[in-house]
């Protein structure tokens, strides 16, 4: 396409020791200058052109300088290029077999460096061909191009093109060597709350990707969270080529050869899009009540260790997360920090939640036995320090305890009062570990936190300060420094419910290509490490807790044939530093509950973050899934 104010013909040489390159430019039309055409603005008009045009040709002979030799050397011996074809991903299904993602072809105009004309003039015109025909910086591209240097890889000059876009520059740049519009496929997520932390996203691989992993190339899409990450190795794919032949120009002579691409395996996940919606419909909606924003659930098979539903708002759409730098700015500054994963990374206080694990520990130890009765008051007082509870329980066994969520009960199997010698702090230690608090649960998920079980060792390396009593009774309450994770909670807890397994939780069933198919289970972390009747003592009390204490709530909950079911559960609720507008201590909401009693199927965790009394908020969130799930869901 010619320029309308300039014509490169006439070649000024410029010595360059093997290399000689020039430019001059000819106004085209060599009529006289018309008096009008003097003015002072067409005269600028007409130098600025002169001038970036200059401009762009002294770029161009530096970076030919630099590279001439090399150049040349290429243009002679290469007479053949490759072109990569890139494999779409796998994709993900639910466990009911729904599509959770789908790749798309997102088309992109790309400058290939080694295809294009080795002819220092005939590049040049190309380049700025191209400029006009997208209306793009003619200097911006010609550095892009031009630092490419001699990489296969493509540049990417404009993205995203439309259907419209694609085929109109297709017809404009078919006589330009090296330039093209190509198609990569691209991932689009499904729109379900909490999603885009399970799955993830995909982004251009980075430095330290291609140093962890030598099958990676310069722009590969890779996972950087979710899923997408932590089974990259499954949905990757194996891309394809193009072996062509060109001429000393960079023009397109023939295909020699081609591979096609292998799409990468498919995902399919233990996670169902319908309860999914369901808890995603019931939390936003208590959110909203109570003027919050923060807060998770979690659905699991606790007999498999499977995950059916994990949900932790606020989200994000992984969706915008491969396109607008401007949205991702928002997302990634945004104080509510929405990429944080809740579920897996917010550590909290668990309250009593944690209560059924000190039962356990209890039990186990000795320390009590399933017949043990006290007469609880409603206060103790140790040494300076007083310890109240919400309520006089009187006499109170360990079932009741944990029904009535009994704080006394629980200071004196914690850390021992009058008669009763307790735990104490270190084997209150050791059983949290066991059940997996302090530790990864090993979700196949990246960024999972840890959690923290305080010691005396570690109050007094990070405090430098002692050891009380107090501080044991605070931890066998689920408060003091104990910090936990919303899956070490339901993790743990199942292991009551299941009867003596910690599992290694999974999001993920199995992986399967055109001729592969794997199953991927839940690993057993530890088993049997609690006797069955302390298990079971404890699963009465969380029995009892629906039947006649803090859970009542869950006593007409029944399935689609009208049949009750039997649902256990443990309310908590768990302060925090901050206080309210009124001045009391904020709380947050939890609960943990399971269903069929006798023969457990699903197990719920729901926090809700300042939510207040977890019977109250968390416990209807809970309540409404289980109805879902006997109602409506289970076939």
């Amino acid at each position: 396409m010619k320029n309308k104010f300039y014509n490169p013909k006439k070649i000024d040489q410029i010595d360059r020791g093997n290399h000689e390159f020039s430019v001059e430019l000819q106004p085209l039309d060599r009529q006289p200058i018309k008096d009008s055409l003097t003015s002072s603005g067409l005269i600028r008009w007409y130098l600025l052109t002169v001038l970036v045009m200059l401009v762009i040709i002294i770029r161009l002979a530096f970076l030919q300088l630099s590279q001439g030799k090399l150049n040349q050397t290429l243009a002679e011996g290469n007479r053949f290029r490759l072109q990569e074809i890139t494999a779409p991903r796998g994709n993900f299904y639910d466990h009911d077999g729904n599509l959770l993602s789908l790749n798309i072809a997102q088309s992109n105009l790309v400058v290939y460096p080694l295809e294009m004309a080795r002819n220092f003039q005939d590049r040049l015109i190309s380049l700025i061909k191209i400029s006009d025909t997208m209306s793009l910086d003619k200097i911006k591209l010609i550095d892009e191009v031009s630092k490419a240097k001699n990489s296969p890889e493509p540049v990417i000059i404009k993205a995203k093109l439309s259907h419209t876009e694609s085929l109109d520059i297709q017809v404009k740049i078919q006589n330009i060597s090296g330039v093209e519009v190509e198609n990569i496929p691209i991932k689009k997520y499904q729109e379900i709350p909490g999603i885009g932390h399970i799955l993830g996203y995909i982004g251009k691989v980075s430095k330290e990707d291609l140093q962890s992993d030598n099958t990676l190339k310069y722009n590969d899409l890779v996972g950087k969270n979710g899923l997408e990450k932590t089974y990259d190795h499954y949905l990757r794919g194996s891309d394809g080529f193009k072996k062509n032949e060109v001429n000393s120009k960079g023009v397109l002579q023939r295909m020699i050869s081609q591979k096609n691409p292998e799409i990468g395996s498919d995902v399919f996940l233990s996670i169902s899009t319908n309860i999914q919606n369901k808890a995603g419909q019931l939390l936003k909606a208590t959110l909203e009540e109570k003027k919050l924003y923060k807060g998770v659930v979690i659905v699991t098979n606790p007999q498999t260790g499977k995950i059916l539903s994990m949900l932790s708002l606020p989200d994000y759409n992984a969706n915008i997360m491969q396109q607008d730098k401007a949205e991702i700015d928002k997302i990634l500054t945004d104080d509510s920090n929405p990429l944080l994963n809740r579920a897996i990374s917010g550590l909290y206080p668990s309250g009593s939640s944690i209560k059924p694990i000190i039962a356990t520990s209890a039990l186990e130890e000795n320390i009590i036995s399933s017949s043990f009765a006290i007469d609880t008051p409603l206060e103790i007082t140790v040494g300076e320090s007083t310890f109240p509870d919400w309520k006089d329980h009187g006499m109170t066994d360990i079932k009741r305890a944990i029904a009535e969520s009994n704080n006394i009960f629980f200071y004196m199997v914690g850390g021992g009062w009058k008669n009763i010698r307790g735990l104490g702090i270190n084997k209150i230690e050791k059983y949290l570990k066991l059940f997996g608090f302090g530790s990864e649960t090993g979700v196949d998920l990246s960024g999972e936190k840890g959690g923290l079980v305080p010691s005396p060792e570690w109050k007094k390396k990070v405090k430098n300060e002692k050891w009380y009593m107090g501080d044991t009774y605070h931890i066998s309450i689920g408060q003091g420094d104990l910090l936990v994770t919303p899956m070490q909670l339901i993790n743990a807890t199942n292991v009551i419910i299941n009867g003596g397994k910690l599992f290694s939780p999974s999001l993920v069933e199995k992986v399967k290509n055109n001729t592969v198919e794997k199953n991927i289970d839940s690993q057993i972390i530890r088993e049997n490490f609690i006797r069955s009747e302390n298990l079971t003592t404890v699963r009465e009390g969380m029995r009892m807790a629906v039947t006649d204490g803090s859970a009542r709530l869950f006593n007409d909950i029944t399935d689609k044939d009208g049949k009750t079911i039997e649902v256990g559960a443990k309310t908590g609720t768990a302060q925090v530093g901050s206080k309210d507008k009124d001045g009391n201590l904020t709380t947050h909401a939890w609960i943990t509950a399971f269903a069929p009693y006798q023969n457990p199927e699903i197990s719920i965790l729901v926090l809700v973050e300042k939510g207040g009394e977890g019977y109250q908020v968390a416990g209807p969130i809970a309540k409404g899934i289980l109805e879902y799930y006997f109602k409506e869901y289970k076939k």
